[in-house]
């Protein structure tokens, strides 16, 4: 049983996670982070995690994760959506959270925890931040996946190019939104944990003066140490391998997509005409992927739930992104499996990798096509890559290192809040 401790040893500080959605399966960047957070961060914290109950898969994931945390699954129904909720006004967020957000919020089971104390309270993303949160008891942590309004207005040029200007404007008005909130939820934050990459000059213009952690979250390194990647190069009667792993239903991801079959795919079947691309990651009908189906050379899997088979067939792994913020979890996954990586700048920003060593970086998604037809008609540049890409992923992404320090990081500013000693040393 969560909550009790051990026969003569003090009680461990309580930590509430709070994330809309389950995450188990972790079957996205985010998902794979808060469920290594929730095991590595049991080690030292009574940990409870509440999220929304949305669908009947909901209850499978809270006991996968109840092992080593408490899981409360608020049961809230939300609303039929309308073309703009009310609450986005009252409360500011992204509307196509609104109605979820006033479910989690207004059901009985998340309204009795924030009653509760707690000695350590996790926001994940700053567009669900809402008012009843201002006054919950403990140390109040913004965790920030990536600046939410710079991912916004982001997505709000895309939309607009890809759907239109009544798309683009709705778009326009959640990025408003969101940076109004997210301004909001940094101003209710005691500390913030950033997953972002950022400069200490650019969190200290967004965060302020309030204590800032820089901590990826990590990989599961273990999980990808088995496999063996770039098996199908030019094999008789097959062709090369590309992977491109991604949420594709985001709009970024879908125009990375769309963009790499333009500008860069025909170079590498012009020298390899059998190569194919596979997109990987569910896309929930996105009309760019759902037409790039029909290309003869890409194949589009949706959601797997696994995406180490994938990494093990790919000779090389692509990442066209070029908008968008956060940290590349799929890429930090590549590199853990060994994988030969071609990514744009911006796919790779803040993970430190340099070019020609853990991976081959290049400015734009049309100089992926040459840079990927190099690699492929070179096994010893792909077989040095794989290598060094191993050691940078061991060096610097392994989820329990960081969650370490994030635990160490968390009892740090309880005893600076005065919280007692004897329950702010880690076990």
């Amino acid at each position: 049983m969560h909550g009790a401790s051990d026969i003569g040893r003090p009680a461990r500080p309580r930590l509430l996670i709070l994330n809309l959605y389950m995450v188990h399966p972790p079957n996205s960047g985010a998902k794979v982070v808060i469920v290594n957070r929730l095991r590595e961060l049991s080690k030292a914290f009574e940990v409870t995690f509440c999220c929304l109950e949305e669908s009947p898969t909901d209850r499978e994931g809270a006991g996968a994760l109840r092992p080593f945390c408490d899981v409360v699954l608020a049961s809230g129904l939300t609303r039929h959506a309308t073309s703009y909720p009310r609450s986005c006004l009252e409360q500011p967020c992204a509307s196509e959270f609104a109605t979820k957000l006033d479910a989690w919020f207004g059901s009985p089971e998340l309204r009795h925890l924030l009653t509760q104390r707690f000695d350590v309270v996790e926001l994940h993303s700053s567009c669900w931040f809402r008012h009843e949160l201002a006054d919950v008891s403990g140390l109040k942590v913004l965790v920030a996946h990536n600046r939410e309004v710079d991912y916004y207005r982001d997505r709000a040029r895309v939309v607009r190019k890809a759907e239109g200007h009544v798309a683009g404007r709705r778009a326009a008005r959640d990025a408003a939104l969101v940076a109004r909130q997210e301004r909001q939820a940094i101003a209710a934050s005691d500390a913030v944990v950033s997953l972002a990459p950022l400069e200490p000059a650019d969190a200290s213009a967004w965060f302020g003066s309030r204590p800032v952690l820089h901590n990826w979250g990590g990989v599961d390194l273990a999980s990808y140490r088995d496999v063996q990647s770039g098996a199908a190069a030019d094999e008789p009667g097959s062709g090369p391998v590309l992977v491109f792993i991604a949420a594709f239903f985001v709009a970024a991801a879908a125009e990375a997509a769309w963009r790499f079959v333009q500008d860069a795919l025909p170079e590498i079947l012009r020298i390899h005409p059998r190569a194919r691309l596979r997109l990987v990651g569910d896309h929930r009908g996105h009309p760019r992927v759902v037409a790039l189906a029909a290309h003869p050379s890409v194949d589009v899997t949706g959601l797997v739930p696994d995406v180490r088979p994938h990494l093990a067939i790919a000779d090389v792994v692509v990442v066209p992104i070029m908008h968008g913020s956060g940290v590349r979890y799929k890429l930090m996954e590549a590199l853990a499996a060994g994988a030969s990586v071609v990514a744009t700048g911006k796919a790779a920003e803040g993970l430190g990798l340099r070019t020609g060593h853990d991976a081959v970086l290049v400015e734009t998604v049309r100089q992926m096509g040459p840079a990927v037809v190099d690699l492929l008609q070179d096994a010893a540049l792909r077989q040095g890559l794989s290598e060094r890409a191993r050691a940078t992923a061991s060096a610097r992404f392994d989820h329990v290192a960081e969650h370490a320090t994030l635990a160490r990081w968390y009892y740090d500013q309880l005893r600076e809040k005065g919280v007692s000693s004897d329950q702010t040393t880690p076990p």
